[in-house]
C-alpha cells in the first residue's frame, strides 16, 4: 500500500507534527515545539536518524540553489531574491523534504546570507 501524497516526511515516518528541523548550517537536527514531548523526540530522531537525512537533503539543496544562483545571479541580488521567493512559494506540502526546503527559503533570504550567497 503506497504513502498518501499529502502527509509531510515526518508523518510518513511517524513523527509528531510537533517535531520540526532547526539549523545551524552545516547541520540540522530535531526539536521538539512541546517541552513534554521531549524524550519521545529524541527517541525518534535516535530511531530514524532524522537529524542526518534532513541535514544531507538541506545541504543537497543548498549546494543546487548555490550552484544556480553562481552560474545565473551572479552580483543580481535582487533577481536572486525573487528567485529564492519564487522557491519558497513554489514548495508544496505533499513534496517530501518539504519543512527542509521551507527551512532552506527562509535561511537563504535572510538579508546577511543572502548577500553572502550572491557572491
Amino acid at each position: 500500500m503506497g504513502v498518501p501524497n499529502h502527509l509531510s516526511d515526518a508523518e510518513i515516518m511517524g513523527v509528531p507534527n510537533h517535531c520540526v528541523p532547526n539549523h545551524w548550517v552545516p547541520r540540522l537536527w530535531v526539536s521538539q515545539t512541546i517541552p513534554a514531548d521531549t524524550l519521545k523526540v529524541q527517541n525518534l530522531d535516535s530511531l530514524l536518524n532524522l537529524g542526518q537525512r534532513w541535514t544531507r537533503e538541506f545541504k543537497a539543496e543548498y549546494r543546487g540553489l548555490q550552484r544556480e544562483a553562481q552560474r545565473r545571479y551572479r552580483s543580481d541580488l535582487p533577481a536572486l531574491q525573487q528567485r529564492l521567493m519564487d522557491y519558497r512559494q513554489s514548495l508544496s506540502a505533499a513534496e517530501p523534504h518539504h519543512e527542509v526546503h521551507a527551512l532552506l527559503a527562509e535561511v537563504l533570504l535572510d538579508p546577511a546570507r543572502l548577500q553572502a550567497f550572491a557572491e
